[in-house]
């Protein structure tokens, strides 16, 4: 240090100590340690505004030539705004622990005398007061704080957008310790998990996944986290949703090759991507199953049919009360029950193009209900809102899917509750979670208060034959989803273990008026001894409709498909022996179908008075048989009254016409 060192007290150096502590040669070693480090040394008579001692790291750090250059400038010098002193001593002395304890640690922007480029410094500061009070002696370090505040500057900047990134940050963000409780968490992440920031502090992270997605506990010494590597893993919120996120874990230390001090997770919410891929799969999953279960189910039909109608022809000579008529009434029910099981099949399978006409969902509604409420020991409360849009669809399918659900919400409260059933106008918005196109749709709304589905089972419910239900077939909400989708509409639902289940289901409203029903014209007289002929791919199924018809006093011609209907029928014109009525089976494998047949049989003869017949109950020529140039539709399989009946009603129109 080139100036002199005062052995007193008063305007000592920090870092020094008087002679009677100091070995001889000990304070030049001090002096070299200090300007080796790069501390700037000096004293400042506060009343002179001069520096009157300084150090070589001092000259250095203010542009001297050396230290002894510095020594009786004016500190005013260095000021970037000479009031910038005032305004600082003001500072200091309004400060209560500087004028407590004479120290202060400040930054500084000063200016260099060689060059006047202003210079960042970390000042340390020892003060000597007077009597009075004021500030008379400073000792002081200074150190440039460029890089530092700079880099501290970065450090609190990073900081900053740290978090901002962390609190704006639309994926959810979680910090935890070394055991994986929360001990931070953004408003992301309390939105996807269904809390409040402050409830998740302390729990346990791994607690909010869902059981069967729940990994073994990352360790520590795993830096790589494997098990919540980017994978897709579902949480259960409090409610008892359950949302898919794509979870990223990862360690997190202060440096590289430290032990890691806690981990940050990221979950980006998947659950809309999820439900849709799993409805595309679901969608996939239905068809090529119906595909199956509708072959299946048709030529079961086709059994079904003969059994059935065998069933009613033997019935009729069978005596009343007896045994053998007791065992047949068993058996025919028995054959309807597979006929039901068979429709439903054909239902989810094919669904049908349904028959829409504009209607009222509030109707089918009301009869479901009062189905229900009648059946089974609960209540229905059903509520229809004034502004409820009219749909269009098919009235058999939609009821079929108001009482399935209905029936699905009895079952789910054995010892009776409560059902709320609702009709209600919707309208989506753009980025709706209900996957249709923005507009307006009536909703149907059924709520019960039963047990729940349990999370394990959501994703199944409406998978065909699946069913929690010893008794179930599994195709209720299977036939449910179907024929709604064939609608262009939508069934949700949520459900909350313990707290019942809600179904949705959502249907296009629709802008044109409900159809005046005209009142049904009363039937002619039914005309006998008329000729019938019937097209059958099945030879057992026309015997047994041969026997019927020929036990109503018809006259009945058989053949086994469309194309020799039409040759069969234009010899008849020819021999001017018309017949009355033609039977034409919808679907002959491998030949021409009744569809096809009745397009040639009206070439030939405009008048031509046919019934289509089918074991797919929704097909939409059966529901608009009309339209496709048929007078009426038979369902198979059929007993032997319900074949007469529309044979009757058949013979009756062309008696008529």
């Amino acid at each position: 240090m080139s100036a002199r060192v005062d052995d007193s007290d008063e305007g000592r150096l920090p870092g020094e100590s008087s002679t009677e502590s100091v070995e001889p040669g000990e304070g030049a070693w001090v002096e070299r340690v200090i300007d080796r480090l790069g501390i700037g040394v000096f004293c400042v008579d506060n009343v002179q505004q001069q520096v009157t001692r300084a150090n070589e790291a001092y000259a250095r750090l203010f542009g001297f030539p050396s230290a002894a250059a510095a020594s009786g400038t004016s500190v005013l010098d260095h000021y970037v705004d000479p009031k910038d002193r005032l305004e600082l001593a003001t500072r200091l002395i309004a400060s209560p622990t500087f004028r407590e304890t004479g120290k202060a640690r400040i930054e500084v922007r000063r200016l260099r005398i060689d060059n006047h480029e202003p210079v960042d410094v970390a000042l340390t500061v020892a003060a000597t007061f007077g009597d009075d009070g004021a500030l008379l002696h400073m000792d002081c370090m200074a150190q440039g704080a460029s890089d530092r505040a700079r880099v501290e500057r970065a450090f609190r900047a990073s900081e900053e957008r740290f978090r901002t990134v962390f609190e704006t940050s639309a994926t959810g963000m979680a910090l935890t310790d070394l055991e994986g409780n929360v001990v931070r968490a953004n408003a992301a992440f309390a939105r996807f998990v269904g809390r409040e920031g402050r409830e998740l502090l302390g729990v346990d992270l791994l607690s909010m996944v869902y059981e069967l997605d729940r990994p073994e506990r990352p360790r520590p010494e795993a830096t790589d986290a494997s098990a919540f590597a980017a994978t897709e893993r579902r949480f259960v919120r409090p409610d008892g949703e359950t949302v898919w996120g794509l979870v990223t874990w990862s360690w997190l230390s202060d440096e590289e090759g430290a032990p890691p001090h806690s981990a940050v997770v990221l979950v980006q919410d998947v659950t809309s991507r999820k439900r849709h891929e799993q409805e595309m799969l679901r969608i996939a999953k239905l068809e090529s199953l119906g595909l199956l279960a509708g072959g299946i189910a048709h030529d079961f039909n086709n059994v079904l049919a003969v059994i059935l109608a065998s069933l009613s022809v033997v019935s009729r000579d069978a005596p009343a009360g007896s045994a053998t008529s007791q065992l047949l009434e068993t058996a025919e029910a028995a054959t309807r029950r597979a006929r039901d099981l068979a429709r439903h099949l054909l239902t989810f399978a094919r669904g049908g193009a349904p028959s829409r006409r504009v209607g009222s969902i509030a109707e089918i509604a009301r009869e479901a209900a009062a189905f229900c409420t009648g059946a089974w020991p609960v209540a229905i409360d059903l509520s229809v809102s004034p502004d409820a849009p009219l749909a269009e669809f098919d009235p058999v399918q939609m009821s079929q899917v108001l009482h399935n659900l209905l029936i699905n919400a009895v079952q789910a409260m054995p010892d009776g509750g409560r059902v709320q059933l609702g009709v209600e106008r919707a309208t989506l918005v753009p980025g709706s979670p209900v996957p249709l196109p923005p507009g307006d749709y009536v909703r149907v709304r059924v709520r019960d208060e039963g047990h729940g589905i349990a999370a394990e089972h959501v994703e199944r419910i409406f998978d065909p034959y699946f069913s929690t239900k010893s008794s179930g077939t599994g195709l209720g909400l299977a036939t449910v989803y179907s024929i709604v989708r064939r609608h262009g509409g939508h069934v949700g639902f949520e459900s909350v273990p313990g707290r019942g289940a809600t179904f949705d289901v959502y249907l296009p409203a629709s802008r044109l008026p409900a159809p005046v029903v005209a009142p049904p014209p009363h039937p002619a007289a039914v005309r006998r001894s008329a000729r019938v002929l019937v097209m059958d791919d099945e030879p057992a199924l026309r015997d047994v409709v041969a026997l019927i018809l020929r036990g109503s006093g018809l006259e009945v011609d058989l053949v086994a498909d469309g194309a020799s209907a039409v040759v069969r029928y234009r010899e008849a014109l020819a021999e001017g022996r018309r017949y009355a009525v033609v039977l034409l089976d919808l679907t002959v494998p491998g030949g021409m179908g009744g569809l096809e047949a009745i397009r040639e049989l009206r070439a030939v003869d405009p008048g031509v008075r046919a019934i289509v017949a089918s074991g797919y109950a929704a097909d939409p020529v059966l529901s608009n048989a009309r339209e496709h140039g048929f007078m009426g539709a038979v369902v198979k399989p059929f007993t032997a009254e319900e074949l007469d009946e529309v044979v009757s009603k058949v013979l009756s129109g062309a008696t008529a016409g």
